[in-house]
């Protein structure tokens, strides 16, 4: 199969030539890798719920870890009763 791209910008063609310089690849190389590189950060998860529920239990192992005064969102303990920073 001769499947060919075109595209007609010179400053696509400059950047796919800066690319396969740094890369020592050829442009044609330098240009596939960058496309697929891009579409794996921008296509979302194909479970989303699993990167959720890890969080959600690294939360619980840490809130499991930490011992007062650093086990509620009450702040008092960091100021004074002035009101400024302790």
């Amino acid at each position: 199969m001769d499947a060919r791209l075109v595209v007609e910008s010179a400053e696509a063609a400059r950047l796919a030539e800066e690319l396969a310089a740094l890369t020592g690849e050829d442009v044609a190389d330098a240009v596939v890798r960058a496309l697929i590189e891009r579409i794996e950060r921008t296509r979302p998860a194909a479970d989303s719920s699993i990167t959720v529920e890890e969080i959600l239990e690294v939360g619980r192992r840490c809130a499991a870890r930490l011992r007062p005064p650093f086990h509620s969102s009450d702040h008092a303990d960091l100021y004074g009763n002035d009101g400024l920073p302790a």
